[in-house]
């Protein structure tokens, strides 16, 4: 009986890592001086999306390398 509950649990971790793996270049880091940080995703080419985020000039958006 538990041989059906693993094979879901492992069809789960594996479409889960998928997603990760398919979403993760598209994260990013936005930082706006010292402790003031967030997170986003990227929109397009020049465009980055940030929920409730004020962005001055000084603010630095980095990716995952």
């Amino acid at each position: 009986m538990a041989q059906p509950a693993q094979n879901i649990f492992h069809a789960l971790d594996q479409a889960l890592a998928a997603a990760v793996a398919t979403a993760g270049p598209s994260v990013v880091h936005v930082a706006r001086g010292h402790g003031h940080a967030g997170t986003g995703i990227v929109w397009a080419d020049d465009l980055v999306i940030s929920a409730s985020f004020h962005t001055p000039d000084r603010t630095r958006v980095g990716v995952a390398n």
